[in-house]
Order: C-alpha cells, then structure tokens, then sequence
C-alpha cells in the first residue's frame, strides 16, 4: 500500500540561504554525518532526505565557492519514529 510506505518514512529538509538578502544559495552540498548521499542545495536553495529509520542526524553543510561562514539552523535533528513526519532544518552562508 502506497500510503503505508509513505507514513513510514520521515522526510528532513531545508533550504540553504544568503544570510544577507535571504536569498537561495545554489550548490551547497548537504549531507548527513554516517550517510554517503548527500545532496546539492537547487536553484531554489532546497534539499530533501529520506529517512528510514529513527536516530540522531548531524546535518553538514560545505558552502559553494563564494560563500565561507555558515549560521547553521538545527544541525542535530532527533527522529524519534520512523513511522512519518518533516524535520525542517534552513541554513545560512554569508558571503
């Protein structure tokens, strides 16, 4: 059943932004400690993961060339249930 298997995962995302204008910022890597995928912020500044199990995540982000400091939103996100939910986690880089 397609709804079961969506309940079942739990989805941690964010945006990565210019800690100035707000604004997206493009090709930050994102990735979790422990996990090899990571994920490249969009044109948007968004990133997405799916987890499947309950834990602690460390969230890690390296700035694109141009931006240096980071002003990190919640690094260390606890999942408490893989049974489904959204942990949002935004970002900033200064330039």
């Amino acid at each position: 059943n397609e709804v079961d298997a969506f309940d079942k995962t739990v989805t941690i995302f964010g945006k990565v932004l210019d800690v100035n204008s707000h604004k997206p910022v493009v090709g930050a890597e994102v990735r979790i400690v422990g996990i090899t995928n990571s994920r490249m912020s969009d044109i948007e500044g968004r990133y997405a993961f799916q987890i499947d199990n309950a834990g602690t995540y460390e969230l890690v982000i390296s700035p694109p060339f141009g931006y240096k400091t980071l002003y990190s939103g919640v690094s260390e996100i606890v999942v408490k249930s893989p049974k489904g939910g959204w942990y949002l986690s935004n970002h900033y880089l200064d330039q």
